[in-house]
């Protein structure tokens, strides 16, 4: 059995705060665990990003364009891509009847572009967003019809792996926080849109403190948290930044507003923080709901945000995000799965 394997995620540097992108980086610390060497393919953000968090256990080979084509492959090492785009980009130098390939879906990406059209009104964006997803429906089709092994989130496919969360504990912070907060990718259209949801429909009724933060927002998005003096944003903080105002927050708002296979990294955030306000199609399992606070409408985000902020977590609450962290964290499973299946 081989000991190595290259792991390309070019699409997106890892993170530990959205998830799929930490889905990527307790996979590395997953196969890392079960000493296999690592040839990591990032972009320079998502190195800085590693070297930033860890001392490096893996061989890196960076790229500055997300879309450069892939070196340092000459050899018939096992390969493993996070997302479609960068094998489909590479796929014509690439032999899967000579080499081990698989790819991790974390999400349906045609499925999800459909969804995000469905949120725009008509236009260009949803034009394009249509288009795409056509366009990566069929790129789907043609790797399904492939020798290359797809590792899927979703239960029903062949390889199914569940996300990969790490062995998170919960790290009970006393007393309240004093503010809300609302985090994530805020170049990915869906955390935009819930974004200015949040501060249009609640918190242009409310008086309580605001804060979102995230990576790459809109220079409109930022104009508009910071037209209140209630609201404000905290943009490409570090993630220790992050980490501290997740700890700092009374409420953590995730609201969403199309269907996510594999939802929010709501580990880290069972972790870290104190309450959570979702709606449905931000938590689709079910046993996670037992930790999570869930509301639908303007009003009852207005009338849980009103009282949550007042309460304390008490005790039973955090025996509750304990067990359930222990019970998502399977990735010594799905570290097993890559190997038998790929190395």
């Amino acid at each position: 059995m081989a000991h190595e394997i290259h792991v390309i995620a070019l699409d997106y540097p890892p993170s530990l705060l959205n998830g799929m992108q930490s889905d990527l980086w307790y996979c590395l610390c997953a196969l890392a665990e079960k000493n296999i060497n690592i040839r990591l393919h990032l972009t320079d953000e998502g190195a800085h990003f590693i070297n930033a968090v860890h001392e490096s256990k893996y061989e890196l080979v960076t790229y500055v364009h997300p879309n450069d084509p892939l070196s340092d492959i000459d050899d018939n090492l096992p390969m493993l891509f996070f997302g479609t785009q960068a094998y489909w980009n590479n796929r014509k130098n690439l032999d899967a009847s000579q080499r081990s390939i698989g790819i991790r879906i974390f999400r349906n990406e045609a499925s999800h572009h459909r969804n995000l059209a469905d949120i725009h009104s008509l236009g260009w964006t949803k034009f394009s967003l249509t288009g795409k997803s056509s366009e990566l429906e069929k790129i789907h089709q043609e790797i399904s019809a492939s020798p290359v092994s797809l590792f899927s989130t979703c239960r029903d496919d062949k390889f199914y792996i569940q996300p990969f969360v790490g062995n998170n504990i919960v790290q009970y912070t006393p007393g309240k926080g004093s503010f809300c907060i609302f985090n994530g990718n805020l170049a990915d259209k869906d955390t935009e849109f819930a974004a200015y949801w949040l501060l249009e429909h609640v918190f242009n009724k409310i008086d309580l403190p605001l804060v979102i933060v995230g990576t790459h927002p809109s220079q409109e998005l930022e104009n508009a948290a910071h037209v209140r003096s209630n609201t404000c944003l905290v943009a490409n903080p570090s993630l220790n930044e992050q980490q501290e105002l997740i700890k700092k927050a009374q409420i953590i708002l995730t609201p969403t507003f199309i269907a996510h296979q594999s939802g929010f990294n709501f580990s880290y955030l069972l972790a870290l923080g104190r309450h959570l306000l979702g709606n449905t199609k931000s938590c689709i399992n079910e046993a996670y709901r037992k930790a999570i606070n869930i509301a639908e409408t303007p009003e009852q985000f207005i009338e849980l945000t009103e009282s949550l902020f007042f309460q304390e977590q008490n005790e039973n609450e955090k025996e509750i995000r304990q067990s359930l962290l222990c019970e998502m964290n399977k990735d010594e499973q799905g570290a097993s799965l890559l190997i038998k299946n790929l190395l």
